[in-house]
């Protein structure tokens, strides 16, 4: 019957009938990006026998955290009349978000 001996977080769990593990918890690859797990299992024997496995999982980041911005307000002016030149670029202001994930 396999079980987990071991685990760095109670985030895992595994079925005592086919020995499927299966994640229990929230999964975040900044607050824990590398899980150690020790499989065990053991035989109905007389005496019993045991195995052990180490099992390690990577867990993969997803970009989920938005964009901000290094403001919450921006204020331009722009000159009346500049419209009248569509074939000039004009450079008005430059607003940057970031993106902590990058």
């Amino acid at each position: 019957m396999p079980f987990i001996q071991s685990c760095s977080a109670g985030d895992f769990s595994v079925d005592m009938i086919t020995g499927v593990v299966t994640v229990t918890g929230t999964l975040d690859a900044e607050i824990l990006p590398l899980y150690n797990l020790v499989l065990e299992a053991r035989d109905r024997g007389n005496p019993t026998r045991i195995g052990q496995t180490d099992l390690v999982v990577r867990i993969l980041n997803i970009d989920d955290n938005a964009p901000r911005f290094d403001n919450s307000f921006f204020s331009i002016t722009v000159r009346e009349g500049i419209y009248k030149y569509p074939k000039q670029f004009f450079f008005f202001y430059l607003i940057v978000a970031i993106n902590m994930q990058t």
